[in-house]
């Protein structure tokens, strides 16, 4: 499934569950304002591309996915593997880009949109959120996010909310994840 992101609102709250879990390091990224993404390749082809929905069951998008820039129809690997990331309308969009988004989607035309794509996950094992970023990167994704101790959580916090101003894309807050793959059970879900 795709889950859903626990809200926190204050600095103090994420470096209390970082401590709580016993996370040394942090992965923090902007939260891009658009539709959550997931796509299917096999054999290095995309073959299919769905939105969140309910985190069980999405809408089919993959003849408008191939037709956005940054997601490679073909892969330069012979593995399955499903990329999941946020697919957004840039600033100039307009007021609404998440609606921009959504309705460019949904229409029944498979022309190609001014939409794009940023990667945030392969469902694969990595060591850690830097492996899997370089793995992303490698299959010619573009991404996001710096890596930081969470002693200095509140530094990379506030340097992230001062990049996100210039980015030239909507997002609606910070995402921080756990660093290690195996501290990710430690650091709790949200349905």
């Amino acid at each position: 499934p795709m889950l859903s992101l626990q809200k926190c609102y204050a600095t103090a709250d994420v470096e209390e569950w970082a401590k709580a879990r016993g996370f040394d390091c942090l992965s923090i990224s902007p939260k891009i304002d658009g539709l959550a993404a997931s796509l299917r390749y096999v054999r290095g082809k995309l073959v299919c591309a769905a939105t969140r929905g309910d985190g069980h069951a999405g809408e089919d998008i993959t003849l408008h996915a191939r037709t956005i820039a940054d997601i490679p129809n073909v892969l330069k690997m012979a593995e399955t593997l499903e990329i999941r990331g946020e697919i957004f309308a840039g600033n100039e969009a307009g007021d609404n880009p998440r609606n921009i988004a959504a309705g460019a989607l949904r229409k029944k035309e498979t022309q190609a949109h001014a939409l794009r794509f940023r990667a945030y996950d392969i469902l694969e094992i990595f060591p850690n959120e830097r492996a899997k970023l370089a793995a992303l990167a490698d299959l010619g994704f573009s991404t996001h996010a710096h890596i930081c101790f969470a002693s200095e959580a509140a530094e990379a916090i506030a340097k992230m909310t001062q990049e996100i101003k210039g980015l030239g894309y909507p997002c609606d807050g910070i995402v921080i994840r756990a660093f290690e793959q195996d501290s990710y059970n430690r650091a709790g879900k949200t349905a």
